[in-house]
């Protein structure tokens, strides 16, 4: 079990990791939305997601 399978150390950043071009602007912005996530989540006292409905 586990033969054939690659694990490959991180660089710390996902989308250059899978080489996708502009891998730190991708960062950025996955980093950006959890931090507004937080801040409305934080403000609205729910969470927000598929969870709530009144997104939709």
């Amino acid at each position: 079990m586990g033969e054939g399978i690659e694990v490959y150390h991180s660089c710390g950043n996902v989308f250059a990791d899978m080489g996708l071009p502009d891998a730190e602007e991708m960062l950025v912005k996955a980093q950006l939305s959890i931090q507004i996530h937080d801040i409305i989540s934080k403000d609205s006292g729910k969470p927000i997601g598929a969870l709530s409905p009144h997104i939709f």
